[in-house]
């Protein structure tokens, strides 16, 4: 914004879109210095391109911290140190990106199903 930190916002942010509401969320996430972040679905208003960028931001701010980000989508997780997917309530695998795309499990049929809608979009 023409004004960056110092832009007026209306209350509740009415001036702002959706995913600028969400980096001002993340933003406010990240001044309380706490030792964990819990983020769910915190990047659903992103675009793909803004979310790549945001990612980074967050693996760098977390980088000494505890980070647990809550997401059906795969690109908010597959960078993750740890992957746990549940089902149910229960867990029912855990392991990193790379290696639970070769399980068949529900995992890899997430990953199938966004990445063969990537593709139509």
């Amino acid at each position: 914004m023409k004004n960056g930190i110092d832009t007026i916002i209306g209350e509740r942010g009415v001036d702002l879109s959706g995913g600028q509401k969400q980096r001002v969320i993340l933003s406010r996430a990240f001044l309380q210095r706490s030792n964990i972040i819990i983020l769910d679905d915190a990047f659903s208003a992103l675009d793909n391109k803004t979310e790549e960028k945001v990612l980074e931001n967050v693996k760098e701010l977390t980088k000494d911290k505890t980070c647990i980000i809550v997401s059906n989508r795969i690109s908010d997780i597959k960078g993750a140190d740890e992957i746990i997917v549940l089902e149910e309530g229960e867990i029912i695998q855990r392991g990193i990106h790379k290696d639970l795309i070769t399980e068949q499990g529900l995992y890899r049929k997430f990953y199938e199903k966004q990445s063969s809608q990537e593709e139509i979009t």
